[in-house]
């Protein structure tokens, strides 16, 4: 989460570097105030992350704000792969064993 009343830059290096080899890590950008000049290089970030961006004007509607993050981060990452990765798993078993004695 990057909470802030603005970002000059998009900071693209930044990401193609760490985050856009495999998406592995989304990016939710709260803008805060009501004087904002920098909405689009927030909204970029976020999008181009997989992540969400909200504006927060007012004090009072930050807890409705942040909890929109929550239907995106349910989202499985798996889906915003090009190859989806294979990964084998053990054997669950089940099994309960009765000792009688």
């Amino acid at each position: 989460m990057l909470v802030t009343d603005g970002a000059p830059y998009t900071y693209d290096t930044i990401f193609d570097e760490y985050n856009w080899p495999h998406l592995q890590i989304r990016l939710f950008t709260y803008l805060i105030g009501r004087e904002v000049t920098e909405v689009r290089s927030l909204s970029w970030m976020a999008c181009a992350n997989k992540g969400y961006f909200v504006h927060v004007t007012t004090p009072s509607e930050v807890r409705e704000q942040v909890l929109k993050y929550i239907p995106v981060v349910a989202r499985p990452m798996v889906m915003y792969q090009n190859k989806h990765p294979i990964i084998w798993t053990g054997v669950y078993a089940d099994i309960a064993v009765s000792i009688s004695g």
